[in-house]
């Protein structure tokens, strides 16, 4: 990237591995640390390995953190929260996703910063 001359980065990584402000206590409790951690244990790992390349650059970057994935129809709005998940933020279409990741690239408000998304 820096030999093209490229400084913005938007990267998607998963919001199952951070339980925390924005979700709500049983998520926060159980699901997150009780199911989904060790169930996802390995590919948790390796975006949290990602994601700490990524913020140890000098790029322009913006981690887009989703909640489950679905196929259904885009529903044509999202919610965000920065550096936080998005309250009872458990699934977003990906369509959706695609248009915030989109959105993200020319939002200089979400440079250096984790975007969480849900429907």
């Amino acid at each position: 990237m820096a030999t093209a001359g490229v400084k913005r980065l938007v990267i998607v990584s998963n919001s199952a591995r951070v339980a925390g402000p924005g979700d709500d206590w049983f998520t926060r409790f159980v699901v997150k640390p009780l199911i989904l951690r060790p169930l996802l244990r390995h590919s948790l790992a390796d975006m949290a390995a990602a994601e700490q390349v990524v913020r140890d650059s000098a790029l322009d970057w913006t981690v887009v953190r989703a909640p489950h994935l679905t196929d259904n129809a885009a529903k044509g709005s999202y919610r965000t929260a920065m550096e936080r998940n998005v309250l009872f933020g458990v699934r977003v279409t990906r369509d959706d996703l695609a248009t915030c990741l989109l959105d993200s690239v020319t939002d200089g408000s979400a440079i250096r910063k984790h975007v969480n998304i849900a429907n």
